[in-house]
């Protein structure tokens, strides 16, 4: 299956979940989360989202998420990084569709090259030497520390209710150090 397949297979899943998440509150009981299922019962469906080259951090800053309890969930999220002269970096907003349609877009590299740079044997501390990849003719690209943004929560809010619905897996690392076809392979065979 080819990566376009993938990538509609992802949005196909991201849109049944939140065509599922928008019918939770369709059945009229008072309660804003379903009863557990009776003791016994098996899983019926397991349905995986995953939003490539994105990262817990870029995807879900939320006071209520990072915060430790009882304030919040106590999730791994950082509000900074390091860059490799040892300065700490906050991370600054920015738009869902920056690596879209926007015209001031641009590209992180995320080969296994950029792995290895921004891992660093452990430092995480590489993210500033990322190689950044603007679209021709775009202005103001890219913008300061490109490598150091974490999407506007309002532009991710059904991520955040399917996370808050369901499962949140935020010190999730994938299998291999390689390119996205691979990736996906391992995320669909349940590793």
């Amino acid at each position: 299956m080819g990566r376009t397949a993938f990538l509609c297979l992802a949005v196909l899943l991201f849109s049944a979940g939140v065509v599922m998440l928008s019918l939770n509150g369709c059945g009229g009981v008072g309660s804003s989360q379903p009863p557990p299922p009776p003791t016994g019962q098996k899983i019926q469906h397991v349905v995986i989202i995953f939003q490539e080259n994105r990262t817990p951090d870029n995807l879900f800053q939320d006071p209520v998420l990072y915060n430790p309890p009882p304030a919040g969930h106590g999730a791994d999220i950082v509000q900074s990084g390091w860059n490799s002269q040892g300065q700490q970096v906050p991370l600054g907003p920015i738009d869902l569709g920056t690596n879209g349609a926007n015209p001031d877009n641009y590209d992180l590299g995320h080969g296994h090259y950029a792995f290895g740079v921004m891992y660093d044997n452990g430092k995480m501390d590489g993210a500033d030497k990322v190689e950044v990849t603007c679209a021709p003719g775009a202005s103001g690209c890219p913008p300061p520390t490109p490598q150091f943004k974490y999407v506007s929560p309002s532009d991710v809010q059904p991520y955040f209710a399917l996370a808050e619905q369901y499962t949140f897996a935020d010190r999730m690392f994938q299998t291999n150090q390689g390119p996205s076809f691979p990736a996906h392979q391992f995320i669909l065979s349940g590793t």
